[in-house]
């Protein structure tokens, strides 16, 4: 992973773009904390998401499983189809998934999928699923 912050730069602007535009659908009533996902696929399309929250809070879903669900049931998405994921979130450093986000994002987009981590400064950190989630489930974990 990248340990300094800086400027997104080529293709990393549109999506980050594209998550922090995502973040402003956010219906985060609670938490009051804004979050959106960007994947770009390898036909250069974006599928974006947003955090969705819950007064009942395990129904709610997260931005970046609600952009590769989407993109699951949009463009039947497999391991990599998706060339890179950008999170982007209203805090002063760049936001990070949840662990439950880092097993779907190891499992639908695959462990070597670059992730952009971005903030409010749109500042990035590049890193990779397997980075975020080093021992990640696998399918012959579940044998």
């Amino acid at each position: 992973m990248e340990t300094v912050r800086r400027p997104a730069e080529g293709r990393e602007i549109e999506l980050v773009r594209a998550a922090k535009e995502a973040a402003c659908k956010a219906r985060c009533t609670y938490s009051h904390f804004p979050v959106g996902a960007a994947i770009m696929l390898d036909d250069g399309r974006i599928v974006s998401g947003f955090n969705c929250e819950s007064p009942a809070f395990t129904c709610g879903i997260c931005a970046e499983r609600m952009a590769i669900y989407t993109a699951v049931n949009e463009f039947d998405l497999h391991p990599h189809d998706a060339i890179l994921i950008a999170v982007w979130g209203r805090t002063e450093d760049p936001i990070s998934p949840c662990g439950l986000c880092r097993q779907v994002m190891w499992d639908i987009l695959g462990p070597e999928t670059p992730v952009i981590l971005s903030d409010c400064n749109d500042m990035v950190l590049r890193t990779t699923v397997r980075e975020l989630l080093p021992l990640g489930f696998k399918d012959e974990d579940l044998a």
